[in-house]
């Protein structure tokens, strides 16, 4: 089953009814870059490994399998925030219920792992306060001011990308539309 495109989940454009400036948006990964903003930093002592991976081009669940491999604990010992952008270089942190130097295992390609600190509690799933984007748009058709200036006064949507629907079965969007509709036999 194919990853939903921005089309099937309804998503016609990236701007208000402005012209736009023009110019590729993630034309390279490491044009799109997410920095995760945790609640809190870990409190130093505790049962629980929080690190801070940054990764390149990396799913979320993909990067947790390798690290658990890499580790030598089942994937579900390692506990997360958020999923990330795959085509992106991401920064988010993680916990695992091991010693920290088990850290010094990690040896991945275009992974690494800046910092790290103990806490009594794992991170958990939704518990941050959000994400920091910082998006490259390449080639305007704008001169640099006259794009800023134009992106500035413009309105963004704000919506959800194909990748929160799911990767493994990605029919989420479907069942939504379902659900909406109030197709209650439909959305199951």
């Amino acid at each position: 089953m194919r990853i939903p495109t921005w089309a099937d989940i309804g998503v016609e454009g990236y701007l208000g009814p402005g012209p736009g400036i023009g110019g590729r948006l993630r034309a390279r990964v490491g044009d799109f870059v997410v920095l995760e903003i945790p609640l809190r930093p870990p409190a130093g002592e505790g049962k629980y490994t929080w690190f801070r991976v940054v990764a390149r081009n990396w799913e979320t669940m993909r990067l947790v399998r390798a690290l658990a491999r890499q580790l030598g604990v089942s994937r579900r010992r390692i506990l997360f925030a958020g999923t990330k952008d795959k085509r992106a270089i991401t920064s988010q942190w993680m916990s695992v219920d091991l010693e920290p130097g088990v850290l010094t295992r990690i040896s991945l390609r275009d992974v690494h792992v800046p910092e790290w600190g103990r806490d009594p509690e794992p991170v958990e799933l939704g518990r941050l306060w959000g994400n920091r984007f910082h998006v490259l748009v390449s080639s305007p058709d704008l001169p640099p001011s006259e794009a800023l200036e134009a992106v500035s006064e413009a309105e963004f949507p704000n919506f959800f990308g194909p990748q929160r629907f799911g990767a493994l079965r990605p029919i989420t969007h479907l069942v939504g539309m379902r659900i909406l509709a109030r197709d209650w036999r439909g959305a199951v």
